[in-house]
């Protein structure tokens, strides 16, 4: 799926982005945070981040889940 928006680096673990389709593509939604529970619920996309990912810039192409 094309990102619309950058997606920061991951740390040293697989992790998923909270993410929003829209117009240009998946949208990553701001706080991450795991206690953050307003994301999530207006998340209708995971992206899989795998550990030790660089940062990606709008217009890199990730895989994501639909749910």
């Amino acid at each position: 799926m094309p990102l619309a928006t950058p997606l920061p680096a991951t740390g040293d673990r697989e992790t998923f982005a909270r993410a929003h389709w829209g117009q240009a593509g998946l949208e990553v939604l701001g706080n991450q945070d795991s206690g953050v529970q307003g994301g999530l619920a207006r998340a209708d996309w995971l992206i899989r981040c795998p550990s030790s990912q660089a940062g990606l810039e709008a217009g890199n192409t990730v895989s994501a889940l639909l749910f």
